[in-house]
């Protein structure tokens, strides 16, 4: 054989075994990521469903026994007839947590007068709170005081759950009351917001 035929003969046997390798190659790949594939097909997973969620119950009650509004022991004793100057009366009144949870509550006193112009009753009524007397007579330092009852603001008071706290409120005429006040009468809202 002459040099150039086998040059092609090596050559056509190098290119048949490179297709051959290159082919191999190939499958090699194929297979590589048929395999692969199988493994990413494999999956798994879990849930977990959590417990209930509930809302609290905020229920503040007021009076005995305890309602939502005007408990009529309390209407009855906050009231007096014929105030003259320096004429107080004391009632108490029961604040109950009747909730799921403990809160915070105030207080707030509006008057609502008869008579008309500068001399209403309400406007001159002094108004304190006294906290923890059941007696039915308001005793030690007041928790909160009112020039009237306007001004009257009873501070941030803490109830646990089922736990209850006696108020004694204070209405005062003072001894200086204008003598266009006689004849005159209020009634005084108090207002209790829990939070």
């Amino acid at each position: 054989m002459t040099k150039n035929t086998t040059q092609r003969a090596a050559l056509a046997r190098r290119t048949s075994s490179s297709g051959k390798i290159r082919a191999l190659l190939s499958l090699g790949i194929i297979l590589g990521v048929g395999a692969v594939s199988t493994m990413a097909a494999w999956s798994d997973s879990a849930t977990v469903q959590g417990g209930t969620f509930t809302t609290g119950t905020l229920d503040l009650k007021i009076g005995t026994p305890p309602v939502d509004n005007n408990p009529p022991q309390f209407t009855t004793d906050f009231a007096m007839s014929n105030m003259r100057p320096g004429s107080t009366t004391d009632a108490v009144l029961k604040v109950t947590n009747s909730g799921s949870m403990p809160f915070g509550f105030t207080a707030t006193a509006s008057a609502t007068n008869s008579g008309a112009g500068a001399d209403q009753l309400g406007s001159a009524l002094t108004l304190k709170a006294y906290s923890n007397n059941s007696s039915g007579s308001c005793t030690g330092e007041p928790v909160s005081t009112g020039n009237t009852a306007a001004d009257f603001a009873l501070p941030p008071q803490q109830l646990a759950v089922a736990a209850t706290q006696n108020l004694c409120f204070r209405a005062t005429l003072p001894t200086n009351a204008a003598a266009a006040l006689q004849g005159k009468s209020s009634v005084i809202t108090l207002t209790f917001t829990a939070k």
